[in-house]
């Protein structure tokens, strides 16, 4: 069978846009290290230029390396690991806030809503607290009126990570 020139450089536009999408899910992964990257182009390169390649190679990436939902359980597991906050340790506290974030907001785009209610990960993440912290959060939640989830306990910790920041602007 016989393409036409226009059929040939469809099949190489796609290809091309495969290898793209292929580079940029390397480099907003987590296992996008040199060797690995190395190892998911050998992967996918392969396997030919063609759309029938291109869908082949995002099935051969999302096996070896995981995609979404591996992305989602490491940074679960990366909460989970993450040390109890210390009173007066404001990057400790930034880095728990930009943790919580990303996690709240990859359970979201997957749509595991359930893991965001009042839960297992939600008492996970108090435990994480100081004992003040934890007066401070339950009582933000008793004045306002929300309901304990972990998205709120996000909300909460956003704001507490902000205010170090603002205090140290008066005080340098």
């Amino acid at each position: 069978m016989k393409k036409t020139t226009k059929e040939m450089e469809q099949t190489e536009w796609e290809y091309m846009d495969a290898q793209n999408e292929c580079r940029e899910y390397l480099i907003e992964s987590k296992d996008g290290s040199s060797v690995a990257s190395s190892d998911a182009l050998q992967v996918i390169e392969i396997l030919g230029h063609s759309a029938v390649a291109y869908d082949a190679a995002k099935e051969r990436l999302e096996r070896k390396y995981g995609g979404q939902r591996r992305q989602i359980t490491m940074y679960i597991e990366e909460l989970e690991t993450f040390k109890p906050t210390r009173e007066g340790f404001a990057k400790h506290i930034e880095k728990f806030a930009d943790l919580l974030d990303i996690a709240v907001v990859n359970l979201k785009e997957a749509g595991r809503f359930e893991e965001l209610m009042n839960g297992s990960l939600y008492n996970k993440l108090q435990r994480k607290m100081t004992e003040s912290m934890l007066w401070r959060y339950h009582r933000w939640i008793f004045e306002s009126g929300k309901i304990e989830s972990v998205e709120c306990l996000r909300e909460w910790i956003l704001q507490e990570s902000e205010f170090p920041t603002i205090a140290s602007e008066y005080t340098d």
